[in-house]
């Protein structure tokens, strides 16, 4: 399972994906692209965007918080969420 998490500190629904993640005892990474330009260039080529939050679940790629969205890429993988 891998979950990446590319945000900003005052994206409120990059806190609230974290906190999702976290009550799914669900382990990401998170980067700070207002703080890491690398990080902002890779989320740029990953998903076109600089859209926060951007989202990767095991390749997948979520632009802004979708609940539902993350549950199916999780599912897909056979994680019960």
């Amino acid at each position: 399972m891998s979950i990446k998490i590319y945000g900003t500190k005052m994206c409120a629904y990059c806190q609230k994906a974290k906190e999702w993640f976290e009550s799914k005892n669900l382990a990401y990474e998170y980067f700070d692209v207002g703080a890491d330009k690398l990080r902002a260039e890779e989320m740029l080529k990953l998903s076109g965007s600089f859209s926060v939050p951007t989202i990767l679940i095991n390749g997948n790629i979520c632009v802004g918080w979708n609940q539902s969205r993350a549950e199916k890429l999780l599912e897909s993988r056979g994680e019960n969420v």
